[in-house]
């Protein structure tokens, strides 16, 4: 938990890694409701909803899926992103603005 280990972590990231950690903390972790989705009057014994929460694993393949369909390489391809290619990935994960994701990344680095 000390300065050594945190500086051994970031010495051993590569910039596909830290694009990822950066696209995760930008993301919503909710799955979004389904388009026929509407609230169903009180049933006792209907079961109860699933989970919406994406769980750590799932919302990483979720970003790893979206960056093989459009590619970004690291933090500089994100900041340089063009609107259209940046409107593919956001609705991807979950309407994410580029300033937000921009945020998180200089935040990181800032790190």
């Amino acid at each position: 938990g000390g300065a050594i280990d945190k500086a051994l972590v970031l010495r051993q990231e590569t910039n596909l890694g830290i694009l990822v950690r950066v696209l995760m903390e930008a993301a919503r972790p909710d799955k979004p409701l389904d388009i026929r989705h509407f609230r169903k009057p009180y049933n006792a014994h209907r079961e109860q909803m699933a989970n919406r929460e994406y769980s750590t694993d799932q919302l990483r393949s979720k970003v790893l899926h979206t960056l093989m369909k459009y590619p970004l390489v690291d933090v500089y391809d994100l900041l340089r992103c063009d609107e259209r290619h940046w409107s593919n990935i956001s609705r991807e994960l979950g309407g994410i603005s580029h300033g937000s994701a921009v945020k998180v990344a200089l935040e990181h680095i800032k790190e």
